[in-house]
């Protein structure tokens, strides 16, 4: 029998330890060991959480231990506010920052409001789109923008992400106009805007636009498309540079204004940028020779390349240089 325990049982460290007998043997084990894994399998009723932790007192101090304790749930608004705002910023923003596209949409009987393209209501089913192996529309997937519905404090944090972080695009004027006029108090939260252009651009519709803008004063930047101004779209419409300078210059005083007060690090000339159009002729589009008269209202200047990044540039110059005089901005001389 003895002899049976003997070759069942392989000394270890621990068995040695407990026996006075062999304690002079402990040399021989006596190396570093190095890191080990454990793995525990817990499993109770109720939620708990577990925790590592190392004995201070009784009769194996230094020993370490694995403490299991009952979940206590916490309100996420007693998180501090820089983790609050993580999450928003997970929740709200895209890892590839993508503009958001605004459109009008008209529900009967209401008022007409700005959406994001694709998540319009239709009338007779649930979603936008039709599986055809079950013959049904499907749901629309969940917004992000639920989260503003919590409660009125998340509501208040997770708006000044969604305005603040996020560049807002609009195909028409309207558009543009409809979402100043619809989000309130939350203008003061937009940084990032895209002023569209379009070929049916007027005089009395670039005064209507323009002047919706100066609420937006905390804008960090404001891209407006070289067509707004662009001097052969006269034939389908546009303004005047001037026109336009007339138009715009209220808001960007009040912008001015507001960078000076605020002594930012910026001025209004690194806030308002002409750009290209996003929408191609169908000879870029497919990376062939431009072919700019196929599409409608654009300018006599191929849709990509030098020459479009040149004209943009003069627009830009002529821009800076009314702004400099009639702001009276000290501009920093290039090294």
């Amino acid at each position: 029998m003895a002899a049976a325990s003997q070759n069942a049982f392989k000394e270890t460290d621990v068995q040695l330890a407990a026996d006075n007998r062999n304690r002079s043997k402990i040399a021989r084990y006596n190396a570093d060991p190095g890191k080990g894994e454990l793995t525990v399998k817990i499993e109770l009723a109720d939620a708990f959480t577990i925790a590592p932790a190392t004995l201070t007192h009784g009769c194996q101090p230094g020993n370490q231990a694995i403490l299991v304790q009952p979940f206590q749930p916490f309100r996420p608004m007693d998180l501090p506010m820089e983790l609050r705002t993580i999450i928003y910023n997970l929740v709200l923003i895209k890892p590839t920052p993508t503009p958001i596209q605004i459109v009008s949409f008209k529900v009967p009987s209401r008022d007409r409001r700005p959406v994001q393209r694709g998540r319009q209501l239709r009338i007779g089913h649930e979603g936008l789109t039709w599986d055809k192996q079950q013959g049904k529309w499907l749901r629309m997937a969940p917004s992000s923008l639920a989260i503003t519905q919590v409660n009125r404090e998340v509501s208040a944090e997770a708006l000044e992400v969604v305005y603040g972080s996020n560049t807002f695009v609009f195909p028409e004027t309207s558009d543009m106009d409809t979402f100043i006029r619809t989000i309130g108090s939350n203008e003061r939260f937009v940084r990032y805007h895209e002023v569209p252009g379009e070929s049916s651009w007027t005089d009395k519709r670039s005064s209507k636009i323009f002047r919706s803008l100066p609420p937006l004063a905390n804008l960090r930047s404001i891209k407006i498309n070289h067509r707004v101004v662009c001097s052969t779209l006269r034939a389908v419409g546009g303004v005047t540079f001037d026109g336009f300078i007339s138009d715009v210059m209220p808001f960007l005083r009040a912008l001015h204004n507001t960078i000076r007060q605020k002594d930012l690090s910026y001025t209004v000339l690194d806030v308002v940028k002409f750009v290209q159009d996003a929408q191609v002729c169908s000879g870029c589009g497919t990376g062939g020779h431009c072919r700019y008269r196929s599409v409608m209202g654009t300018c006599q200047v191929p849709c990509r390349g030098a020459q479009m990044d040149r004209h943009c540039e003069e627009l830009q110059g002529r821009l800076t240089a009314l702004l400099v005089k009639e702001l009276e901005i000290a501009q920093t001389s290039p090294n």
